[in-house]
């Protein structure tokens, strides 16, 4: 699992969670048919009240014990990776937010050395300089809600 894009990795990490509920959930709805069976199987005489609350014992440790495994998995795999994943994301917003501001440096000092061309030129580059920047800022802006919610540093 080490080698996977921790997206992946949290995804099959989601999918064992789940899983793991869902076989909890399985464990009450067995238990409850059990424990219809026995009630019926009391009134038939065919079972004694004690089997009914061994049985309703044992799904409850069953059910308990997979739902512990759950919430251990889940805050020992799942959590991580989820901070991982943000983590990835956060770095992928920050080297974009540079390449950005990059190429609106790159566009400056070429409207720079542009100056004598005509106004149509200046225009097209100021243009492009301006739709670089908001693209720049709403990534920024993206970047800081991700870092609030992950309580980093901006």
């Amino acid at each position: 699992m080490t080698h996977k894009d921790p997206r992946s990795q949290l995804a099959s990490a989601q999918a064992r969670l789940s899983d793991l509920y869902n076989k909890a959930d399985a464990v009450a709805i067995e238990c409850q048919e059990r424990c219809k069976d026995l009630i019926r199987s009391i009134a038939d005489g065919g079972a004694l009240e004690g089997d009914l609350l061994a049985a309703q014992m044992q799904a409850e440790q069953r059910q308990s014990l997979l739902r512990k495994a759950a919430l251990a998995y889940e805050q020992e795999v799942v959590l991580p990776l989820q901070q991982r994943v943000r983590q990835v994301e956060i770095d992928d917003l920050r080297a974009e937010i540079t390449r950005l501001n990059t190429e609106a440096a790159a566009a400056h000092s070429a409207l720079d050395d542009l100056l004598t061309r005509t106004d149509a030129d200046q225009r097209r580059l100021t243009a492009a300089i301006a739709r670089t920047e908001d693209h720049s800022a709403r990534l920024q802006r993206k970047l800081r809600q991700l870092l609030q919610t992950t309580g980093q540093p901006i």
